[in-house]
């Protein structure tokens, strides 16, 4: 089987999303967020209540690792422990508010540069483009929603 990472259509997709998204923050000099804290942030953006655990292994790291990133970014105050209403000894993990709207930034600056790019394209070609992504969005959603438990 070839290398995934050879194929044109993979590496157009990932240089896409990277241009688009939250990889190219963190090539950015100016963002000071790793990237677990943003895979960390994404996640609990989408994902509010989970625990330390539940985050380690979704993310695939250490659950030393993901308590350090979760230390450092309590200390920014963009994300809070709680208590877990039906467990005494859990804790869960939640967005603060600031953490929300950094998310909701880094979201609306990524969806500016695709309305941007995509301004550029005739309506044809932004069709053609939404009809050849369709079917590759519901197979990815269909993967993720047998994924989840």
């Amino acid at each position: 089987m070839p290398d995934p990472c050879t194929e044109p259509l993979i590496n157009a997709f990932f240089s896409i999303i990277g241009r688009l998204g939250i990889f190219s923050l963190c090539m950015d000099a100016t963002s000071d967020l790793t990237l677990n804290q943003l895979r960390i942030l994404f996640h609990l953006f989408y994902h509010d209540g989970k625990t330390m655990s539940e985050i380690a292994d979704k993310l695939q790291v250490s659950h030393p690792t993901a308590t350090g990133v979760i230390d450092r970014l309590e200390d920014r105050a963009l994300v809070q422990r709680l208590p877990d209403p039906d467990d005494r000894r859990k804790v869960r993990l939640a967005l603060t508010e600031s953490g929300k709207s950094q998310i909701a930034e880094i979201r609306r600056t990524g969806a500016q540069a695709a309305q941007a790019a995509f301004a550029q394209l005739t309506a044809a070609q932004r069709d053609a483009l939404l009809a050849a992504l369709a079917p590759v969005y519901t197979l990815l959603m269909s993967e993720f929603k047998e994924k989840r438990p």
